[in-house]
């Protein structure tokens, strides 16, 4: 065919590949069909470029550009243009549909906002947001489900062409959802959490088309609220990607935005078309063959991590055992039935007395619980002479175990974790320890003389189990069953794959497959990636035995249970029947309970219902719950009739998830403290929308309290303030459906559930009152000498709800409050806010009014302390549970998720922990810088419970909870003195009661269990001192590398005569060492420096030194509220744990600004701090430096060295005393950097702020500003030096305010060293940059004051830490005219993600703001995230230049 030039777009996305051409001038010429490339990707590049090629004649080919996930490793090695897809869209989408203002994104993987203004040279990006480390509700995920549900449908079984296959079973899919007029709630946040509660409808007998539509609308949703936020959206708005085909989903967006949404002309290829349009407008790429591209599979370029071919060698494989079927004869034999009803699979099991299996059934649940229970029981009626059958009872356990219980008649409902119990210790009595992979779930079982005495499951994340699996394989086209097994046991060398989450798992996979990978040694990966998971998110640091059994599907792959062996280093048993081992244990339980009956006299008929009921009508009806009046969800119950037995099913909070329950109920202790809290406050409040209340008494200004985070502990303390005080309160109502799904979408970041709730209850009351009460909550009373801060979430909250719901800070009261300071210091903080506001306010009021207050919460308090005696008192020998926890998620009716009355339906005491007298009990000793209030209480309750033999701890926490991410490192840390099991409950928005029970029921079986229980008296404490005094001089002291000044500071340590090293850093062995150790869910800088000691410990150890005596490590700390104050105390226990209990860390603190006080003499510590200083300023400098000259240099390296040599002279001027030696040394860096040759050239400037470590420590932000300084730009990032004027600033505040408070000479001395402190540093700040003036431009870092003046009314520095300068920087970056600004931060990290809240929203219209977060893995979004910002930058830069 004879044409002119053609240029060819291909977008290599993460599940299809599309493509379009154009001519020379781009206009448009055809585009190439829609392909899913199940991770073929180069394989099918090259199919379709010689499709081309054929059609159109190779040489006719210009150029050809690529965008997409996958797209740049290939154009780079082709070295041909790249472009990012959101800016690919974006030039795209303005050739097909230039009226556009909003775009919705979604593909496989990936799914983006981008906010757009037409101009003359094509859109404006405005605004954008990618979905992060979360592919929930994007294309690949809604495929998978599909799947899922029709895998087993023969028309879909029969389609070999896996692209037809998927599109067909999409098609029935949609067809399905469109059937409903009633769509389920589905939760969508996270893939797991998705699959899990589709899981859990089905299992309930939802209906499936109304599961589909609520997971459609529930992807809608999602979108809203992670990406949408709280922006305003303007139509027109286009949906494109291949997501875009689905018609149920654009129905979903358009009722969920309120907004029509247009699908244009080549939705799947509008990343393909712009990325080609822009190489054609640069004049950019070159052409490429499918010869080439089929070349690249062997390019080094596509090299990975790889391991050790997997091998089993220290215990046979067991293949799955077969049933022995009935004897020979006519006699009838007698069976227990075991049914288990698990997420994707269902059991039956057919065992003898004697223990002999007669029958077993191994199916897919499919989702649909009751057609697999008629399946399997028509199967063992076709299979064996059911005649000859006497059943003698009926268990059933799994998920699905209550659906199984009424359709079939069972006699025992068992947990799965007892029921795996049970049927190992039947086969193998010796066995200690059970690893279970199921298909949702993962569960460590402890087992002591064959029962249940510890376990752990996996709390809200499913990553790596049997379901995961399967899909990976199905995307690879391999059959799980055998053909998984044998590739991956063949594999030479098994990559060594993201273990963290199955998405990452996931994204890592096809990567490698795009690179060529073999899939041998991908299966083989995955299957190492699995066990390293489970270890690190299930096991942690339980106990592994001697006597290792794995169970579940997974346990029937070989190279699942070789990964095991490896990594464990154990021999790891394969039952033969282990794939039904909880249907197993499911009937032997129902035997033994039988027996018990019989044994104790009582008469006995089984329920079972004989093998007819497989052809027995199942009825099912719904209804809205409206059975606990004090209950406000509105759940819809699912009611299931067979015969005259009835089950209902559904709702949050668990009620009808089980129908066991004890004889006699235990009390609600839940509800009798709301009765008691309420009972106080009666008369003295209203609740906001109740329709038995007025809506405003005559006269008085109104209070609104939103019911959250606070509420719950110190509601009835801030009613009767403000009631006395002359104000009428409203309160927001309990917290229901509504009330979440409003806290959600109002959510501009990502943090805990009781945060997000507490958005909801804002947003509900903030249109019933006239002003907000909302406090910061800074600090509680503290009984000891340690501080008592909330998390800094609760401390933020206030600002963080201004800037989502856009509230008038004119209409909230605000005032800071520090229990801990006193009346005195609430009274002037009370004044100071009304008169800000123009409110009354009387000084002789509100004395009285506080004293009132006070009274009735002392009175609250000693009345639940009585009722928690009186519990404790007569409970006899009993055991009991205390409910460990903060206020907002143990009594909140959501959050709970009605904990405390399954407790009392099961019989069993559950003792919120507030109702304990924790008076007395130490935790300064042990725990000296636990700066918590709620912290201290938790440690002070797990000293209690160590105290009594009856005593059990769980612990309930929220996902994404900061603080708790170490406390139950030192909760854990003190379960373990005594060897008690607990339960750690997280919970989130998508959690639901179905999980909860299972875990409790396991949990009381765990203590029934216990046979010796230690005991710990008052004086059995660990105690070790805060700081260590040994003599530094005989022991090599190492410090982080955070920055590259560490480098200055090791210096300055050494010139005081202590001999002082940087740690090396970031080394594969730290990171695998720190990754072990924490949960993930710590701040990541802590799992680096973890790995970093450990690292230098082991390099040690290896060279033969005494490393007890001699090493030491310098780990800087901080008072609160931030976690990194934690860091020192892990850090101590594992060095406790592996016996380093001599080596100590050196840790100074914020509180007295690094002064280092006490670790050297007096001269010594004069000398150290101000060298210590001296290097920080000098070194920030010259890292300043090289940013301001490197982006620019003309030979590419010179500034880099010229960086090295000016290092190592202020190395040298430090150890040499610094002074006027290092003012030398900084004149000399700076007429190096002067001289270096630069290109005259203008960059878009960029400010970094963001978290210290994370944003300076190079390895961790993946090279934040090399990436930067490759993409374009120049950049400024916020030094370490400002942090520490920062705390100096702070500490001059604090003395100053202790001075007002007493006027002692003690306070006054304080103020005057924090005072000479501060000139000091500024004094030295001033000479040593003073040579840096020209070459910086005069940019230097803000001063605390001008950051403070930034921030105004946006936040407060009564919120101590990084979030304030983070804030106060940005916004000083964004006026003094830089073109964007990044917040560099770990995730999860809580100062940083405030920042992130508030400057998404303030920093709109201002410049472009972007988080990059770091966990230490590798993303595609994370790249594409800050060059789509970098685009945005660029703009910017053409549009208002540079000021700066």
């Amino acid at each position: 065919m004879k044409t002119g030039k053609l240029n060819i777009g291909f977008d290599i996305g993460s599940v299809s590949i599309n493509a379009v051409i154009c001519d020379a001038e781009g206009r448009f010429v055809e585009e190439m069909p829609y392909h899913r490339h199940f991770g073929r990707t180069l394989e099918l590049v090259a199919r379709i470029l010689g499709q081309i090629e054929d059609k159109y004649g190779r040489d006719n080919i210009q150029r050809v550009a690529f965008t997409g996930t996958h797209g740049k490793a290939v154009a780079a090695e082709l070295k041909t243009y790249f472009e990012i897809e959101t800016t690919a869209q974006t030039r795209g989408l303005y050739a097909l549909m230039p009226e556009a203002r909003t775009a919705i994104s979604i593909g496989g993987h990936d799914s983006a906002l981008l906010i757009l203004t037409p101009s003359d040279k094509g859109f404006i990006l405005d605004d954008f947001k990618l979905n992060e480390a979360c592919a929930a509700g994007t294309g690949s995920f809604i495929d998978q489900q599909a799947e899922r549900i029709f895998s087993d449908v023969e028309e879909f079984n029969a389609i070999t062409d896996p692209q037809k296959r998927m599109e067909s079973i999409l098609m029935r899919f949609m067809e399905e959802g469109r059937k409903s007029d009633c769509p389920a709630s589905v939760a969508c946040r996270c893939t797991v959490f998705t699959k899990s509660d589709m899981i859990h409808l089905q299992n309930k007998g939802i209906p499936i088309r109304h599961i589909i539509s609520g997971l459609h609308e529930g992807v809608a949703k999602n979108y809203k609220s992670t990406l949408v936020n709280n922006r305003q959206l303007q139509a027109p708005v286009a949906f494109i990607g291949g997501y875009a085909s689905n018609l149920l989903a654009r129905q979903s967006f358009e009722r969920i935005l309120g907004l029509p949404v247009t699908v244009p002309d080549h939705y799947t290829s509008v990343g393909a078309l712009g990325a080609i349009l822009n190489a054609i407008s640069k004049n950019q790429g070159c052409a490429v063959t499918a010869q080439q591209i089929n070349q690249l599979k062997a390019s080094e370029a596509f090299a990975a991590v790889r391991t050790e071919p997997l091998a089993l060698k220290l215990h046979p494989f067991a293949e799955c055992g077969k049933a022995e079927g009935l004897p020979a004869g006519k006699d009838v034999v007698d069976v227990y039935m075991g049914y288990d009803i698990g997420s994707t699979t269902t059991k039956l099991v057919l065992i003898t007395p004697e223990g002999r299996i007669v029958y077993k059934r191994y199916i897919p649940t499919e989702g649909q619980p009751v057609v697999a229970i008629k399946k399997a029981l028509r199967n063992c009626v076709e299979t064996i002479d059911v005649k000859r059958v006497n059943v003698l009872g009926v268990g059933t356990t799994g998920s699905g175990r209550e659906v199984a219980n009424l359709f079939v008649g069972a006699d025992d409902v068992v947990n799965e974790v007892t029921a795996h119990a049970r049927g190992t210790s039947h086969f193998e009595p010796e066995v200690d320890t059970i690893f279970e992979l199921g298909g949702q779930d993962a569960k460590y079982t402890a087992l002591g003389n064959g029962y249940v005495v510890d376990f752990r499951m996996n709390k809200v994340c499913a990553a790596g189990t049997g379901s995961f699996l399967e899909e990976s394989a199905n995307k690879l086209g391999i059959n799980i069953a055998g053909e998984y097994e044998e590739m991956a046991m063949r594999a030479k060398a098994p990559y060594r794959l993201t273990e963290r989450c199955t998405v990452y798992m996931e994204s890592d996979l096809m990567s490698y497959l795009q690179m060529g990978g073999a899939v041998e040694d991908l299966l083989a990966g995955l299957s190492q990636a699995v066990v390293h998971n489970y270890l690190n998110r299930v096991v942690q640091d339980g106990k592994i035995g001697r006597k290792i059994s794995f169970q579940g599907g997974p346990s029937l792959n070989k190279s699942v249970v070789a990964a095991f062996e490896r990594i464990v280093g154990k021999p790891i048993i394969t039952l033969p029947h282990r794939e039904v081992m909880g249907g197993i244990g499911a009937a032997l339980h129902a035997m033994d309970e039988i027996k018990a009956k019989l044994a104790a006299g009582q008469t006995f008929k089984t329920r079972f219902r004989g093998w007819g009921v497989v052809e027995q009508p199942f009825i099912h009806d719904e209804e809205i719950c409206q059975r606990n009046a004090n209950c406000h969800n509105q759940c819809k119950l699912q009611i299931y009739k067979v015969g005259n037995d009835e089950a209902i099913y559904g709702g949050d909070c668990g009620m009808y998830e089980s129908r066991q329950q004890a004889t006699k109920r235990a009390p609600d202790f839940n509800r009798v403290r709301q009765e008691l809290f309420f009972k106080h406050m009666k008369g003295l409040y209203r609740i906001a929308g109740d329709a038995t209340t007025t809506e405003k008494k005559s006269g008085k200004i109104v209070l609104g309290i939103p019911r959250a985070l606070g509420f719950h502990q110190l509601g009835l303390f801030w009613t009767h303030l403000l009631t006395k005080l002359g104000y009428e309160v409203v309160i927001s109502p309990e917290t229901n459906s509504e009330i979440v799904d409003r806290g959600i979408a109002a959510m501009t970041c990502e943090a805990c559930f009781p945060v997000k709730i507490s958005h909801g209850h804002a947003a509900t009351i903030k249109d019933h009152c006239d002003f907000i009460f909302m406090p910061m909550l800074i600090e509680m009373e503290a009984n000891q000498g340690n501080n008592a801060f909330y998390c800094p979430y609760v401390e933020a909250n206030t600002y963080m709800l201004m800037a989502a719901l856009g509230l008038d800070p004119k209409k909230v009261i605000k005032p800071a409050v520090y229990f801990k300071k006193g009346k005195m210091d609430m009274h002037l903080s009370f004044a100071q806010e009304f008169k800000r506001l123009g409110l009354r306010f009387n000084d002789a009021e509100f004395t009285k009014a506080y004293d009132e207050a006070t009274e009735v919460l002392k009175q609250f308090d000693a009345e639940i302390k009585r009722v928690g005696a009186e519990i404790l008192k007569n409970l006899g020998d009993r055991r009991a549970i205390v409910v460990i926890g903060r206020p907002y998620s143990a009594y909140d009716s959501r959050t709970n998720l009605n904990l405390f009355a399954t407790f009392s339906r099961l019989g069993i005491h559950a003792i919120p922990q507030e109702f304990l007298d924790l008076s007395g009990i130490d935790i300064e000793s042990e725990y000296p810088n636990m700066y918590w209030g709620f912290g201290n209480r938790i440690l002070q309750a797990a000293k209690y419970i160590n105290r009594d033999n009856r005593l059990f701890g769980l612990y309930l926490t929220s996902f994404s909870c900061g603080p708790d991410s170490f406390v139950l490192h030192f909760f854990n840390h003190e379960m373990n003195r005594t060897g008690r099991p607990y339960l750690e409950l997280e919970l989130d928005e998508h959690s639901a009661g179905a999980g909860v029970e299972t875990r409790l029921l396991a949990f009381i079986d765990a203590i029934k269990n216990q046979q010796q229980i230690t005991v710990l008296t008052s004086k059995d404490i660990n105690f070790m001192p805060r700081k260590s005094t040994a003599p530094l001089t005989e022991r090599t002291l190492y410090l982080p590398k955070m920055a590259e000044g560490a480098r200055c500071l090791a210096a300055a340590f050494r010139a005081v005569g202590c001999k002082a090293e940087v740690m090396p850093t970031y080394t594969n062995a730290g990171l695998e060492f720190g990754k072990k150790h924490t949960s993930g869910k710590e701040c990541f800088p802590c799992i680096v420096t973890t790995g970093d000691m450990f690292d230098v410990i082991d390099r040690h150890m290896a060279d033969g030194m005494d490393v007890n005596n001699g090493l030491a490590f310098f780990m800087p700390e901080t008072e609160g509220p931030c976690r990194f104050g934690q860091y020192t105390r892990l850090h101590r226990i594992l060095l406790d744990k592996y016996k380093y209990v001599n080596v100590p860390i050196l840790s100074p603190s914020s509180e007295d600004s690094y002064r280092f006080a006490g670790y050297f003499n007096d001269d010594q510590a004069l000398q150290f701090r101000q060298l210590a200083w001296q290097s920080i300023v000098y070194s920030d400098l010259i890292e300043k430096a090289l940013w301001r000259i490197r982006p620019y240099e003309k030979v590419k390296g010179t500034t880099d060295k010229i960086f090295e040599n000016a290092m190592l002279s202020g190395i040298s001027a430090i150890e040499a005393g610094g002074g006027l030696q290092l003012i030398k040394a900084a004149k000399k860096a700076a007429r190096a950097f002067a001289a270096i040759e630069r290109n005259d050239e203008q960059r878009p400037l960029i400010g970094i702020v963001g978290e210290i470590f994370v944003r300076t420590h190079k390895e961790s932000n993946q090279q934040l500003i090399k990436t930067l300084e490759d993409l374009g730009c120049e950049t400024y990032t916020s030094s370490v030096a400002e942090w520490i004027e920062y705390t100096t600033h702070t500490g001059i505040e604090d003395s100053k305010e202790a001075f007002r408070r007493q006027k002692s000479l003690g306070n006054l001395g304080e103020t005057a060293k924090f005072w000479l402190t501060s000139k000091y540093q500024r004094m030295v700040a001033k000479f040593i940059s003073q040579p840096f003036s020209r070459i910086l431009d005069n940019r230097f870092d803000h001063s605390t004051e001008h950051i403070l003046h930034e921030v105004g009314e946006t936040f407060s520095n009564h919120i101590n830490g990084e979030a304030i300068l983070s804030i106060g920087g940005a916004l000083a970056f964004a006026k003094e005219g830089y073109n964007g600004v990044v917040n560099s931060m770990p995730f999860t990290c809580m100062p940083s993600t405030i920042a992130s809240a508030i400057l998404k929203v303030h920093m709109r219209n201002q410049a472009p703001f972007v988080d990059m977060v770091y966990d230490g893995t590798i993303l595609p979004n994370r790249e594409t995230n800050l060059a789509t910002f970098v685009f945005q930058a660029k703009q910017n830069l053409e549009k208002k230049g540079r000021k700066a």
